[in-house]
């Protein structure tokens, strides 16, 4: 937000780029939101695991009222933002309601082997100090397999070693793009690829004279346009609309595109390596 005065820090701490995504789901979506959200919570620990946590929270609601009020308060608002929140990744904010779920289960296991060891009693009280200890040490002993099994299925499809996606994208950048050339991006992932060769690596940076970055999804906000403006003081038009930073600079300096843009007529883009170079 470019916070460097009240306005851009109230824009930036107040999240007001995000608002409209909040209570803005589709109402022929809502079903399959709530669906999602009980298909993440059962695959985290699967229904065994949710289960327990159940019996958990039941026993908070005997045994300690205050807990289950906690409990609940921190799990339902946070449900109700995740499935009214509208992005593709709004399910990134039960991370919280699945560190509850743990506590639950915590609490939801003993007390399910303290059920076993009860039922036991009655059909084997003569057994019941013996099969006593072997359940819990098998209770034990299945709720780590368990979490050693989770692990070990899910651990290969959620490794990014071997996905080198951004990388083989920003290489292709730095060959294709040209010194001093514009350079605009918009969809998250070209733009953190090429962020990250300009400010991180600095690969991009390395060119001589540098490309100018500038992201068209921010290029609406009056404080991205006063950045820009700060920071590439001898260019024009970056105050303004795409299409006039296009015919700003179209006759002076390369323009390159990271994906194709509805705003920007196919004839005029020619496929250069994973970009699109612009033809004035």
């Amino acid at each position: 937000g470019y916070a460097d005065n009240w306005e851009g820090f109230w824009w930036l701490v107040g999240a007001q780029a995000y608002r409209g995504y909040l209570f803005n789901v589709p109402a022929d979506s809502v079903f399959e939101r709530i669906a999602s959200w009980a298909y993440t919570l059962t695959s985290q620990y699967t229904f065994v695991g949710l289960g327990l946590g159940l019996i958990g929270l039941a026993h908070w609601d005997q045994a300690a009222p205050r807990l289950r009020n906690f409990g609940l308060l921190w799990t339902l608002p946070l449900s109700v933002y995740a499935v009214s929140y509208y992005t593709r990744d709004s399910n990134i904010y039960l991370l919280p309601v699945i560190w509850m779920l743990v506590i639950w289960i915590a609490v939801g296991g003993p007390i399910f082997f303290d059920w076993l060891r009860a039922r036991w009693a009655q059909f084997r009280p003569d057994e019941t100090a013996q099969v006593s200890a072997k359940i819990s040490i098998w209770g034990i002993l299945v709720m780590l397999a368990g979490v050693v099994i989770l692990t070990a299925v899910r651990l290969p499809t959620m490794s990014l070693r071997q996905d080198n996606q951004a990388r083989a994208f920003l290489n292709g950048v730095i060959t294709a793009v040209e010194p001093g050339s514009l350079l605009i991006s918009s969809a998250d992932q070209e733009t953190f690829a090429i962020w990250y060769g300009a400010w991180g690596s600095g690969e991009l940076l390395r060119l001589e004279p540098p490309p100018i970055f500038v992201n068209y999804a921010l290029l609406q906000f009056p404080w991205y346009q006063r950045q820009l403006a700060g920071q590439y003081p001898n260019i024009p038009g970056l105050d303004q609309s795409l299409e006039q930073v296009i015919t700003a600079n179209a006759g002076i300096r390369p323009i390159y595109f990271s994906e194709q843009l509805s705003v920007v007529p196919a004839e005029r883009l020619e496929p250069v390596g994973p970009i699109w170079r612009y033809k004035p």
